[in-house]
């Protein structure tokens, strides 16, 4: 189970399983493990990347989760796989982990659907904390999350416009257009202001150039960035796939729901509904409002450095 872009084949019919086994085998390749590594696996999800990754290349692997349930869920799979001499999961803030005692360092770091996250403030500290913890000559550091695109436009449409109650400052719904751009961070350096309240406090969608910029001043421009991959039209199907997923499920979830607040209004059911419907919208990144980018840096860059897109997802 993840809960990040998968990459899809061009096939219509492909399942969503398949596509996000691809995508996790991409980012593993790209950090060039090997046996003896020990990575480190930033905000681990459900485990699935550390026990792949211990599976096929037989390294260890600590993965850092804030999540009660993702830890108990990763280790219930850890378990049943076998791998728990090889895969410590553990339930911290990232900037408290310390590096391992024998070396001293990881020897990669991964870290999928996690700068999102983090905050713009705190983005230098994410990456001072990455450079700290990885091998200081042989590291590898494999990114990868949303971004937003470039340049957007305000459209003046009254029916989404919006003002803070406290800051008394207007916005309204981002449309693309070929004329009258202005960069969105210089009218509203955050994420959407509904995710930003209901799903993603604190979160934050830097450009890619602005990533860059953050990996590079962070990192006290010791990562050298050595490729960035675009892959926006696939995180559109998997949300997509997502949305028919939530769609179909919905009665079990509705119960779920029920079990958790079972003194909901029928007014709350609906209202969790509707935000989750909005959450897995691929439109965002149907319009290119937002991107996905793997990026890769390392502490002593080889000579091949990329920037390329997937091929577009069905």
């Amino acid at each position: 189970m993840n809960y990040s872009c998968a990459h899809w084949s061009a096939d219509p019919t492909e399942a969503l399983a398949a596509a996000q086994h691809r995508k996790v085998h991409a980012l593993l390749h790209k950090a060039k493990i090997a046996p003896a590594h020990h990575i480190l696996d930033i905000g681990c999800d459900w485990g699935d990347l550390a026990i792949q990754a211990a599976q096929t290349y037989h390294c260890r692997v600590t993965g850092v989760t804030l999540s009660k349930e993702q830890t108990r869920w990763a280790d219930d799979r850890i378990q049943a796989a076998g791998l728990a001499d090889r895969i410590e999961i553990l339930l911290c803030d990232y900037r408290n982990v310390r590096p391992p005692a024998a070396t001293g360092y990881y020897d990669r770091v991964i870290s999928v659907g996690m700068f999102e996250h983090v905050g713009r403030e705190y983005l230098p500290e994410y990456f001072a904390t990455i450079k700290r913890l990885l091998h200081p000559r042989e590291g590898i550091l494999v990114l990868d999350g949303i971004t937003a695109m470039n340049r957007v436009r305000l459209s003046p449409h009254p029916r989404y416009s919006y003002t803070s109650a406290a800051t008394g400052r207007k916005f309204s719904d981002l449309i693309p257009m070929d004329d009258r751009k202005v960069e969105i961070h210089s009218l509203q350096a955050r994420t959407d202001l509904f995710m930003l309240k209901y799903i993603f406090p604190g979160g934050y969608l830097p450009t890619i150039g602005m990533q860059l910029d953050h990996i590079h001043e962070g990192s006290g421009k010791m990562l050298v960035i050595t490729s960035a991959e675009s892959a926006g039209s696939h995180y559109a199907r998997s949300l997509e796939v997502w949305r028919h997923n939530f769609v179909r499920n919905w009665g079990a979830i509705e119960a779920d729901f029920h079990a958790e607040n079972r003194q909901c209004t029928d007014f709350e059911v609906e209202a969790y509904r509707r935000k989750w419907l909005f959450v897995v919208a691929e439109t965002s990144f149907r319009l290119q409002l937002l991107n996905n980018f793997t990026i890769t840096a390392a502490r002593t860059p080889g000579s091949e450095v990329s920037y390329e897109s997937l091929p577009q997802g069905p």
